[in-house]
Formats: C-alpha cells, structure tokens, sequence
C-alpha cells in the first residue's frame, strides 16, 4: 500500500516508479511534474494499493483533493483536480496500463454548476470524466457516508449479523488485551 500526503506529483511519480521498477536505481534527475500553467500540483491525499492480477500487478491510486468544509465545490474545484488528473494522464512516466488512476474532491457543499456535470447518463455516480483506467469525480461527505451505510447494511443483511457494542468491546479485549491498560483487562 502506498500513501502519501501534502506530496506535489513529483514525489509521487518517484514513489509511483519505486514500485514499478524496484530494482532500477533512477540516474540522475528526473524532470518535474508540471501542470500546463508551470506550477506544481500538491496532493491532498493519495492513496494506493496493488491487486493480483493474472500474470500480473494491478495497481489503483486514489487522489483525493480535500477542500475545508467552509468551501464548495464548485467549477473552479473541478478544473483545479482536472487538471492534476490530466498531468498525470499526459505524463508517459506514470504507468497506465496496468494502473487504474481516481481522483476525486470532497468538501461539505457543492455548487449547482458543478453538480449538473455528474449528470451523465452511462457514467460511475459522481464522476464527469470516466476511460478505462481512469476517473474524475466530485463529492460531498455527505453522499461518501451515505454510499457506504448502503454497502454496510447490504453485507449486514447477507451476512445475517449484527454486532453489537458489547460483542465488539469483548472481541477488542480478546484479540488486543496485551495492549490494553492492566485495570481494563
């Protein structure tokens, strides 16, 4: 698993090409990351994990573009992330082929404007950009916690169990007790 925080995307492509390539030691230095106007872009929150795969390693990155919660998400949000994820698209170094890219904004509120290009028929619920191996989205806290008490009831009810805070409580004191205080054991 490969995290990182507050990195611009040269540390990231360093790191990226570290677990493609691990045994090749990169000779001299590499070019940076840019975006079209020149700047470098900081990333809020990356997030990485490598899946097997048949003859080979899949691996998924999530970005996540965190915005304060007085701020919105709005146009201005949009292009900013877009063109983070365009940087990355268009830099041959960042492998593509067995690599899928997410990238996403998350704030408290989101504008009208930017809600109505998640609007797309044929397209994953709030993404405006979809290929392959590649994604673009905007979301609110609100809609994430939502997406997820869904899934957690759906395995709820598949499972047939529910837990409840004693049950979790004694299974905390019976796996973890050696890291437990001595007057809660």
């Amino acid at each position: 698993m490969l995290t990182s925080s507050d990195e611009n995307l040269s540390t990231v492509l360093r790191k990226h090409l570290a677990l493609l390539r691990p045994n090749e030691k990169t000779r001299g230095r590499q070019p940076r990351v840019v975006r079209d106007d020149g700047s470098e872009a900081v990333i809020d929150l990356l997030l990485g994990r490598e899946v097997p795969a048949y003859a080979t390693t899949r691996r998924e990155y999530l970005v996540v573009e965190l915005k304060r919660p007085s701020q919105c998400i709005d146009l201005a949000v949009k292009a900013q992330l877009e063109s983070y994820a365009m940087t990355v698209r268009q830099d041959e170094r960042f492998d593509k082929a067995n690599t899928h890219w997410t990238f996403l904004a998350v704030s408290n509120e989101m504008t009208d404007q930017a809600a109505s290009t998640l609007l797309q028929r044929g397209r994953v619920f709030g993404c405006f950009h979809t290929e392959p191996q590649f994604r673009i989205g905007l979301a609110t806290w609100s809609e994430i916690l939502g997406a997820s008490r869904a899934r957690l009831e759906a395995f709820r009810e598949r499972l047939g169990y529910t837990a409840t805070k004693d049950q979790g409580v004694a299974r905390l004191h019976r796996t973890y007790a050696q890291y437990l205080p001595q007057a809660l054991r």
